[in-house]
C-alpha cells in the first residue's frame, strides 16, 4: 500500500510541476494576439491565408537537430518543438505547445503581428464582396521550428531554427519571400525550462526581423 501511494504521489507531482504527458512536457509558447493596430501607412490590406507545417519528421534520430520523437503521431508533430531527455532517463521525451494549440497556429500568430508592425491592415477572414486589387493574399509553409542542444567538452549550445517560405498574392502578381530567425546561446546544461526561454527568444526575433524585411521589400 505504501508503495502504490509513492507511486501515485509520483505521478501527481509529475503532472502538476512538469507538465508531462504520455513521457512528453508540456511547456507553452508565447503566442502574439492580433490587436488592432493605429499607424497603418500601406494602402493594401493583407489576409493570411493558411499557415501548414511542412517539417520532416524522423522517428528517433540521433541528429536532435531534426525534428525527432519517439512516437511520431500527427498531434506529436503538430506541437512539438524540441525533446529532451532528462537526467536518470534512459529515452528522450517531447516538448510541446499547450494542448489545443500547434506549431502552425502560433507561427500565423506571429506573422500576423510582423505585417501589422510592418504597417499593413490584416484581416484574419476576407469578405466575399472584398475588392481583391486592395488586398494580399498570403500563404506560408513552415520549413523548420525546432531547437535543439549540441555538445561540447565544457557548455551546450542551444540553437533553434525557425524558418519559412511565405508567398503572397495581388490579383496575378506572385511574389515569395524567405523569413528566417536562427538563434543560439551557450549554457552549462540544457533544461526543457531553457528550451521554452530560447524557443520564445527565437520567435520573437523571428517576428522583428519579418516586420524589418516586410517594410523593406513594399511587397506590391
Amino acid at each position: 500500500m505504501k508503495l502504490l501511494k509513492l507511486l501515485l504521489c509520483t505521478a501527481v507531482t509529475c503532472l502538476f510541476f512538469t507538465g508531462c504527458t504520455s513521457s512528453n512536457y508540456v511547456l507553452d509558447l508565447k503566442g502574439a494576439p492580433v490587436i488592432s493596430n493605429g499607424n497603418v501607412v500601406q494602402e493594401k490590406i493583407v489576409y493570411v491565408a493558411d499557415v501548414t507545417d511542412n517539417r520532416m519528421f524522423v522517428n528517433n534520430s540521433e541528429d536532435l537537430s531534426i525534428p525527432n520523437g519517439l512516437q511520431l503521431s500527427k498531434e506529436y508533430k503538430s506541437r512539438a518543438y524540441a525533446t529532451f531527455t532528462p537526467v536518470l532517463a534512459k529515452e528522450k521525451a517531447g516538448i510541446l505547445v499547450a494542448p489545443g494549440k500547434d506549431i502552425a497556429q502560433l507561427v500565423k500568430e506571429h506573422l500576423v503581428k510582423a505585417f501589422s508592425d510592418a504597417g499593413y491592415a490584416v484581416v484574419t477572414d476576407m469578405a466575399a464582396d472584398a475588392d481583391e486589387s486592395d488586398v494580399i493574399v498570403v500563404a506560408a509553409s513552415i520549413k523548420n521550428f525546432w531547437a535543439w542542444t549540441e555538445m561540447s567538452k565544457v557548455t551546450c549550445n542551444m540553437k533553434v531554427d525557425v524558418t519559412t517560405d511565405v508567398y503572397m498574392q495581388n490579383r496575378n502578381l506572385q511574389r515569395h519571400m524567405y523569413l528566417s530567425s536562427k538563434f543560439g546561446r551557450e549554457v552549462i546544461t540544457d533544461t526543457k525550462e531553457q528550451y521554452q526561454k530560447i524557443t520564445n527568444e527565437a520567435l520573437e526575433n523571428y517576428t522583428k526581423a519579418a516586420t524589418e524585411k516586410i517594410k523593406l521589400s513594399g511587397l506590391f
